[in-house]
């Protein structure tokens, strides 16, 4: 497998809403998300469904330029009847680590599926595409280092995304809630709990200049921008 190096322009940001056709579940068996390349390159994909969590349900598609599609199910899709997607361009250390790891597993061939796992567990699932070729697992807990390591990633990656889909939410409808909500962002990249920071360079960019917003509030929004490298001089 070729592993295609990165575009070195930066997609656009985007949010896109999908219809909801059904029920929660039915949603989250359906979502199928694809990169911009759409099956031209090798690609994994990686989706959690959780019951209880928060958000209960996601995917995420990284093809091996980098390009990349989140998909996820808020606990208030069934209020709103919309999930939430981005299409992103992940970064090179990523993209490597992603496709290193799958390398090492053999293109996720002959691993099987755990056999613990049931609908009402923790359910996760990888998949491996290239052309016609599809590879898949679907496991609860494993003891192999390579798929705990690509599980971590992607949910550290689901986090960076839901912080981006709350502050948008809060910017519109709640702005007051935006301060406590970046002082856990910060706490949690302190932690190293979170990956992808560059996807939320938009959302800080518009708080930060949004007169709207307490003062303190841009203030911490301009702090996070400066530790992931981006200023908000650089959007005008």
């Amino acid at each position: 497998m070729r592993v295609h190096k990165q575009k070195s322009q930066a997609l656009n940001l985007t949010v896109i809403p999908i219809l909801l056709a059904g029920c929660i579940m039915g949603v989250g068996q359906d979502l199928n998300p694809q990169t911009r390349n759409a099956g031209l390159f090798p690609t994994v994909v990686f989706s959690c469904s959780r019951s209880g969590a928060s958000p209960p349900y996601y995917s995420i598609a990284v093809d091996s330029t980098g390009n990349a599609t989140y998909q996820s199910i808020p606990n208030s899709v069934a209020r709103t009847g919309a999930p939430y997607t981005m299409e992103f361009l992940a970064s090179n250390t990523t993209r490597t680590q992603i496709f290193g790891m799958i390398e090492s597993l053999n293109f996720l061939r002959g691993l099987g599926n755990d056999p613990k796992c049931s609908v009402a567990c923790s359910s996760h699932t990888l998949i491996f595409t290239e052309g016609v070729q599809r590879n898949e697992i679907q496991y609860d807990t494993v003891s192999d280092p390579n798929v705990k390591n690509l599980t971590s990633l992607f949910e550290r990656i689901s986090s960076t995304m839901e912080f981006g889909r709350r502050l948008g939410i809060m910017e519109q409808n709640d702005p007051s809630a935006i301060e406590a909500e970046i002082g856990r962002m910060k706490d949690m990249i302190q932690a190293k709990q979170l990956a992808e920071l560059q996807t939320l360079s938009p959302i800080l960019l518009r708080i930060a200049s949004d007169s709207r917003v307490s003062p303190n509030s841009r203030q911490q929004a301009q702090l996070v921008l400066n530790r992931i490298g981006t200023s908000s001089a650089s959007s005008r």
